[in-house]
């Protein structure tokens, strides 16, 4: 009779257990590095960046879309190529750190899931935008014969890049509760990036090549209750 009881609890409690949907959604926010590769290296060193991103999972498919922001250093006090006859700078930077944003749309699948980690390749676009000023200078001679410049007005401009983003999500899960009718799930997430760049704007050049990049998130996603 005890070993009957037993087993109707078990199945009773079994049965009103709650479950939660396949879908998901939520967000994710954190820090990171990134390292310029091939010509953009010429032209910006690494920088630290801060971002967040909103999720939606279906079963095992992931859809993303985030921003990031980052200052890096520029390398090249000249960038737009701007010069006089003589050879000399009509052009230069007035701000050394341009603002760099980055926008992303990525799709992913998650090819590993376990109790405690999980693992999605992801696939994407990206939109890089790097702004900052610049000054206008014209050339003189001094008093004793050196060849000085004044700033004869100041300028914001901007390189732009489309291109590719391939990243991996490694979940490392932090806890699970059930919050007004939902369950909230929270994760750490460890996300390494290649990304492809083409920066172009005025200048007679365009700068090709990769951004390297790693990224540290808190990551937490809502599922329904039925």
């Amino acid at each position: 009779m005890k070993k009957l009881l037993l087993i109707a609890i078990v199945a009773m409690t079994t049965a009103t257990a709650p479950a939660a949907t396949p879908l998901h959604y939520g967000f994710e926010a954190g820090v990171g590095v990134l390292l310029p590769g091939g010509d953009v290296s010429d032209l910006l060193k690494g920088e630290f960046t801060f971002g967040g991103a909103l999720e939606v999972d279906y079963s095992n498919l992931r859809v993303k879309a985030g921003v990031a922001y980052g200052q890096p250093s520029l390398k090249v006090a000249n960038p737009f190529g701007s010069y006089d006859a003589q050879g000399r700078d009509l052009q230069l930077n007035a701000t050394k750190h341009p603002g760099h944003v980055a926008t992303r749309v990525l799709l992913g699948y998650t090819a590993y899931r376990g109790s405690a980690v999980s693992i999605t390749p992801l696939a994407g676009m990206v939109y890089h935008r790097l702004g900052w000023s610049v000054n206008d200078i014209m050339w003189s001679v001094n008093d004793e014969g050196h060849d000085v410049f004044t700033v004869t007005k100041a300028s914001d401009v901007s390189l732009n890049s489309v291109s590719w983003q391939v990243a991996v999500d490694i979940d490392i899960k932090l806890h699970s509760r059930f919050v007004d009718n939902k369950r909230y799930t929270s994760s750490v997430r460890l996300t390494p990036t290649v990304t492809g760049a083409r920066y172009h704007g005025k200048m007679p050049t365009t700068y090709g090549g990769i951004h390297y990049g790693i990224t540290l998130s808190y990551s937490g996603l809502f599922s329904n209750i039925y």
